[in-house]
């Protein structure tokens, strides 16, 4: 075989290795799952006292991350997470302020470390999870930005704790889930962009309608 041949032939074996090296790396960042939540806050100027901007922004960090935990079913969340919620604020991006003569406010979309909470909630007694390992076999994701979606969409299930990539190929995943026991997974995918083809015990076959 020339060079030219085998330089066409290891083109093809390129692409799929660079392709699966992206999809392990997203699926094993450190940390995480990370998961998105909104928050939104405002204070009152009646009175003549109003919250600084910097105090909302403390406020509502400090809500996404308790609204993540009680999805999450833990218990006093609150008091668990008053002096160390920022720990598990990754990033987060102002989607609206507002100053009116009557009150000003925040919209904010906060990136968490939900492994890292679901952990620090276990150690303080706060999270006792059951958990159930489920298999999830996906179809129809034929792109990267699609798997994205994907892997963004699953870790966004507030009862769903550890997600891991267990095999993967062209337009087809399978994921292994650990979810609170009892919980209703049919119910909980039905609002993603997946429909299920198959159901049995631990196992869901479904197709990505994402894209």
């Amino acid at each position: 075989m020339g060079e030219a041949q085998m330089a066409v032939c290891s083109r093809p074996f390129l692409i799929v290795f660079f392709t699966l090296l992206l999809f392990l790396v997203a699926s094993s960042e450190a940390g995480g799952p990370y998961v998105k939540v909104l928050s939104t806050v405002s204070s009152s100027k009646e009175g003549g006292k109003v919250a600084r901007w910097d105090e909302l922004l403390r406020t509502g960090l400090m809500e996404a991350v308790i609204k993540l935990a009680k999805d999450m079913g833990a218990k006093g969340a609150e008091e668990a997470l008053r002096e160390k919620f920022t720990d598990f604020v990754s990033s987060y991006r102002v989607l609206e302020r507002w100053d009116e003569p009557t009150e000003r406010g925040l919209r904010l979309e906060v990136l968490l470390d939900k492994g890292g909470l679901s952990e620090y909630l276990k150690k303080r007694g706060a999270l006792e999870v059951e958990e159930v390992v489920y298999l999830l076999e996906v179809r129809g994701v034929e792109r990267f930005e699609d798997f994205l979606k994907l892997k963004e969409s699953l870790e966004s299930i507030g009862g769903f704790g550890e997600i891991t990539l267990r095999e993967a190929e062209k337009g087809l995943f399978l994921w292994e889930v650990k979810a609170k026991k009892g919980m209703d997974i049919s119910q909980a995918l039905k609002g993603l962009p997946l429909e299920v083809l198959e159901q049995g015990e631990g196992f869901f076959k479904l197709l990505w309608k994402g894209g």
